[in-house]
């Protein structure tokens, strides 16, 4: 029955396991007596699919032309709401694109204290802040937790002391507020970009702390770092935890894989410029479907 309704997909499967190996067959065998066929396949299926958006996001941000149509908030920052994984396997993402008020209340929630009325969070000069993404982590050791802001900036943006001051004034409004503390919490903000300017550098690179730190402060029971991160450093840590698996996997992602990653999983949100030949040509149809109805 599968061989008749499904040819395309059993032909070659069964083509597969019948090359395999006298040593391969008994690997898959002994794998068999530990976990199923299915966990197998879902396993090898969730790297693969990282290296492709690794690839996709390259792309995105380090390609002249592309980056130049990829939009902050409407694309870039869509994406990765649910590719948060880059950003560390350890953490799970809490808000997205709210205010510092949103950011409390979660905080306050994980700590037990929801029935505690927050006051309303605000930046040094009395404005409120919005923030990108929130994510958050337990560490091991003496039951500590890590909270992680990222403030994303279009790749075509180069970054200057204007976005540097307003990813600190997120931090400086945490760090100020009492209604933060705790002595079990650390924070990190980071701004992440493809390129700075010379300030930024300057500023990202300075002797007496670690690189990229522009913003250290602790006082009480407050811990808040602020740092500059390129999209470079970020692939190429994720590349590095991948790269055991990429090799016994054996891909290596090209661009038509990263492009049918993009059109599978971010359709809707993918830039244009991106976008398969026939999936822009189905997209074309049905705009002048669209426009026939209306005429």
């Amino acid at each position: 029955e599968a061989v008749k309704h499904q040819p395309e997909n059993v032909h070659r499967i069964l083509d597969e396991v019948f090359r395999l190996s006298n040593d391969d067959k008994s690997a898959l065998d002994n794998l068999l007596n530990r976990t199923n066929l299915s966990s197998m396949i879902k396993a090898s299926s969730s790297v693969a699919d990282r290296l492709d958006f690794l690839a996709a996001l390259s792309h995105m941000v380090f390609d002249p032309e592309v980056r130049k149509m990829v939009k902050e908030r409407s694309q870039l920052h869509k994406i990765l709401e649910n590719e948060a994984w880059i950003f560390g396997d350890h953490y799970s993402i809490l808000v997205s694109d709210q205010a510092l008020d949103a950011v409390l209340d979660r905080h306050l929630h994980i700590l037990g204290r929801e029935n505690r009325a927050p006051q309303p969070v605000r930046r040094l000069d009395g404005s409120t802040g919005i923030v990108d993404l929130m994510l958050s982590r337990a560490r091991r050791e003496h039951d500590r937790r890590q909270h992680l802001i990222v403030e994303l900036k279009a790749p075509a943006v180069v970054v200057g002391a204007k976005e540097v001051n307003q990813i600190k004034s997120y931090a400086q409004a945490v760090a100020f507020d009492d209604q933060f503390h705790d002595r079990t919490v650390e924070w990190d903000f980071w701004l992440v970009t493809t390129r700075m300017d010379k300030v930024a550098r300057i500023d990202a690179n300075q002797r007496e702390r670690k690189p990229g730190c522009v913003w250290d402060f602790t006082e009480g029971a407050i811990t808040v770092r602020v740092w500059l991160r390129t999209w470079s450093e970020i692939i190429e840590e994720c590349r590095d935890r991948l790269q055991y698996f990429r090799e016994h996997l054996d891909h290596d992602p090209n661009l038509g894989h990263a492009l049918e990653y993009l059109s599978a999983n971010h359709s809707r949100v993918m830039p244009s410029a991106l976008r398969l030949p026939e999936q822009q040509e189905a997209e074309d149809l049905a705009l002048e479907s669209l426009d026939g109805a209306g005429t």
